[in-house]
């Protein structure tokens, strides 16, 4: 009884990795850029994903990116910048000033990942899941640095 649990819990795990390395194998996304990206890590797909969405006004600059597109590929990002947090998803973009921002709330969900919910003086909320292992308390940090909260 105990070696067909054991020969079971080893199928159940060479499933697991061979369904794991066949999704992964299948996603056509830039898996080496995922993770939170200071301005000089920020990869060229991404940067085009930017200006093609015509994210930053004149005289704002790069300081993060965060892509949370399962494929990574720039089709849903957290994006900051000097003046604002920007979030792109659906081609569409929603942002609020460092300079409206009330309260940044951060929460480290073990394997779930990160979530920080920044809440506005208008009323305006914005939510960031970043996944685990992802800088998801560097996000935190250069927020809550340009927001001096």
């Amino acid at each position: 009884m105990k070696l067909e649990a054991i020969t079971r819990a080893k199928i159940w795990l060479l499933a697991t990795v061979v369904i794991g390395f066949s999704f992964l194998n299948g996603c056509d996304g830039n898996w080496a850029d995922a993770g939170v990206k200071l301005a000089n890590e920020i990869p060229a797909y991404a940067l085009e994903q930017i200006k093609s969405h015509k994210i930053l006004d004149e005289n704002e600059k790069l300081i993060a990116y965060y892509d949370v597109s399962l494929p990574v590929d720039g089709s849903e990002a957290t994006i900051l910048t000097n003046e604002r947090v920007v979030y792109l998803k659906d081609d569409r973009s929603t942002s609020i000033k460092y300079d409206r921002i009330i309260d940044i709330k951060y929460t480290d969900e073990g394997w779930a990942g990160d979530t920080i919910v920044i809440k506005s003086s208008e009323g305006e909320w914005m939510k960031i899941v970043i996944a685990v292992a992802n800088d998801g308390a560097l996000l935190f940090d250069i927020l809550k640095d340009s927001t001096r909260l």
